[in-house]
């Protein structure tokens, strides 16, 4: 920056995929009330990424005026992605599920330059690995029999 110290800067992520799955599911335990599942497979989509980097206004001079605009990066395209889920199904009390997945993305860039990279040509690859988990909780939601019958007669 303008006082000798290095610049901070800031990214901000957004973005969304759609993506759609196949997966196979194996019982690995089961009796009448729970089952152990594990689960794996594959899917195809499209993504949209954009990250945004933020610097200290007025202490850059390089960033001031029209080259805020080139230090973004947006790409989008087509993607796969791999996931694996281990899940523990009860029908009378709180269900668990673990997991993992790994996306790739193949895509363009949607700018036409960028200051770090230069010019956007050709397939830009984006990759990302993620854990998650879960809890499921049922709700009952049955109606109780009336075991009664009634009957009119004239």
């Amino acid at each position: 920056d303008l006082n000798g110290y290095p610049a901070v800067i800031r990214s901000y992520m957004r973005g969304f995929q759609s993506q759609i799955y196949f997966l196979k599911t194996h019982i690995i335990r089961s009796n009448r009330s729970a089952r152990w599942l594990l689960q794996y497979g594959a899917g195809a989509g499209y993504y949209l990424n954009y990250t945004k980097y933020v610097f200290d206004l007025d202490m850059v001079p390089l960033l001031e005026r029209n080259n805020l605009g080139l230090f973004d990066q947006r790409s989008g395209g087509y993607s796969t992605i791999q996931k694996a889920q281990l899940s523990y199904l009860d029908n009378n009390s709180v269900s668990l599920y673990i997991g993992m997945e790994v996306f790739q993305g193949y895509g363009q860039s949607l700018r036409p330059y960028t200051m770090g990279i230069g010019s956007n040509q050709g397939i830009k690859t984006d990759g990302s690995f993620g854990l998650f988990g879960g809890i499921i909780i049922p709700i009952n939601v049955s109606k109780q029999r009336v075991e009664t019958t009634d009957y009119f007669v004239d």
